[in-house]
């Protein structure tokens, strides 16, 4: 009996494709509820939004007038279209969490150099300032553009600073 090649080739090739691995496929599992299985995967950059990077988080104490505790975020970003077309106010936040748990945001400034910043009293976020538990905080800084593109979230671990200036 002699076989022919093609249609050897056909078979073996069926086969192959019907016990394709489902788990190399990129999107398998989407339609779970809460499992983002693509989560920690590089989306390639569209070109049109901010990129953040150099966050920064602090708390220090203004002794001048009466003492309080503040939290300061910086951050620079750049954008496509021109660091003056980033948005100060809603859009470019910065989120705080504490675990899994978000507990404060709270809006940005943007220069038009493309220095962004925020402070904020502890009191008014019940965030503590010491440095047994500045680091528990993680700051999610996103900075938008007035063409309403979002940049990526940057992260910072909060930590203790000894003044306004970091």
């Amino acid at each position: 009996m002699i076989l022919k090649p093609l249609p050897l080739l056909l078979l073996f090739g069926a086969f192959f494709v019907a016990c394709d691995d489902p788990a190399d496929d990129d999107d398998n599992n989407d339609d779970l509820p809460g499992l983002d299985t693509d989560a920690n995967q590089d989306d390639e950059y569209d070109g049109e939004s901010p990129i953040v990077s150099n966050v920064d988080a602090w708390c220090y104490v203004v002794t001048q007038g009466a003492s309080a505790w503040y939290w300061s975020v910086t951050a620079t970003a750049e954008d496509p279209q021109g660091t003056d077309t980033l948005v100060s106010g809603s859009g470019s936040t910065v989120t705080v969490y504490a675990g899994p748990n978000e507990v404060y945001t709270q809006n940005m400034a943007c220069t038009d150099d493309g220095d962004c910043l925020t402070s904020w009293p502890m009191d008014s976020s019940g965030m503590r300032c010491d440095a047994s538990t500045a680091s528990d905080y993680v700051f999610e800084v996103v900075i938008a553009d007035e063409d309403d593109n979002v940049s990526e979230a940057a992260t910072s671990a909060g930590r203790r600073g000894t003044d306004a200036s970091g």
